[in-house]
């Protein structure tokens, strides 16, 4: 399903700050994901944070309530988003302080297959 773009001010401007993906370029195993954008829309989001700048303390942006606010989607669908990207081998999780609180959550980093999927999309 591509996304239309929105006219505004005689501009054509599309609904999310990323660009939107031709499905049919990319690999088969990233093609299965493609009926929900919430995947891909996750992988750029995570790609902003360097994986190897995480290592003891992380942002409370990378947790799954992080993640879910910046998608504008519930935590559960996060959930199940994250759940998908890890069983992939795009994403990985640990267990990290997150700066503010007190005890360790866990906390989606991107591997580098997954950098490498947000390369090329």
């Amino acid at each position: 399903m591509a996304m239309e773009p929105i006219s505004c001010d005689g501009e054509e401007r599309f609904p999310w700050p990323f660009p939107p993906v031709d499905v049919a370029s990319l690999p088969r195993v990233i093609r299965m994901r493609a009926s929900s954008p919430h995947w891909l829309r996750a992988l750029q989001y995570l790609g902003h944070y360097h994986p190897g700048d995480l290592d003891f303390v992380a942002p409370f942006d990378i947790t799954q309530n992080g993640i879910a606010d910046a998608l504008g989607i519930t935590r559960p669908h996060a959930s199940l988003v994250l759940k998908k990207l890890i069983t992939d081998g795009f994403v990985e999780q640990k267990m990290l302080h997150i700066k503010g609180g007190r005890r360790r959550r866990l906390a989606y980093i991107i591997s580098p297959s997954g950098l490498q999927v947000v390369k090329t999309c």
